[in-house]
């Protein structure tokens, strides 16, 4: 992935960015990069069953809410839950930079949202890795996609201790800390799915959508 022209994308240069501009998104995702310190966590677990609005795991402390997980995930038998990223750095830099110049702490914390996609996209191949080559994978679902709640977040960094692995927690608004970090849930199957009928950011079609052309939740199903 040429992460420049994502983060150009992200900001809402499709077609790229003037020489300048171009200059300040390579700068500070150089200054950035420097600093982060990318951490990832992950655990599969079997599927016992899925509901209309529910998927029941095989720890006993794990149910995923909501009819969109329930429906991305049919067809699964295993899930890999996992959390990533990129540590109090990114976010102290993006304050930073809000503090000393606005449009560079927007570019700061559109570097950081492309960054941590990428150490998940990372995450993500490391658990495909332990998988015969004749697996099937959903896209990542993450809690706050579709009608899956928030909440969802706290028994899954629980179980992958989290906070004693990678410094990942959750406050009481539900917000992730740090900021710049990732919860998701990948589905897994040893047989070919059906086409995937919710997008992962929870809506089922792109059509009309305002972000349609530098969405990052854009993903067909992979092998």
């Amino acid at each position: 992935m040429d992460t420049i022209r994502t983060i150009e994308e992200y900001l809402g240069y499709p077609g790229g960015s003037d020489p300048e501009t171009r200059e300040t998104i390579e700068k500070i995702h150089g200054e950035m990069t420097s600093l982060l310190k990318r951490k990832c966590v992950y655990e599969t677990f079997k599927i016992n069953s899925i509901r209309e609005d529910c998927v029941d795991l095989s720890h006993p402390l794990l149910a995923l809410e909501g009819k969109s997980i329930a429906e991305h995930l049919k067809g699964c038998e295993e899930v890999a839950l996992l959390a990533c990223t990129l540590g109090q750095a990114a976010d102290r830099m993006i304050q930073l930079k809000n503090r000393l110049n606005a449009y560079e702490g927007l570019v700061a914390d559109a570097t950081a949202s492309v960054v941590i996609e990428t150490v998940c996209d990372e995450c993500e191949e490391k658990i495909k890795q332990a998988f015969p080559p004749d697996t099937y994978f959903r896209s990542r679902f993450s809690p706050g996609y579709g009608d899956m709640p928030l909440k969802d977040q706290k028994p899954i960094l629980g179980v992958l201790d989290a906070y004693k692995k990678i410094g990942l927690s959750l406050n009481d608004s539900l917000l992730l800390v740090p900021l710049k970090s990732i919860v998701a849930v990948l589905g897994i199957s040893s047989r070919v799915m059906p086409k995937e009928t919710v997008n992962r950011c929870g809506q089922p079609s792109c059509e009309g959508c305002a972000y349609v052309a530098t969405c990052h939740h854009r993903k067909d199903q992979r092998r």
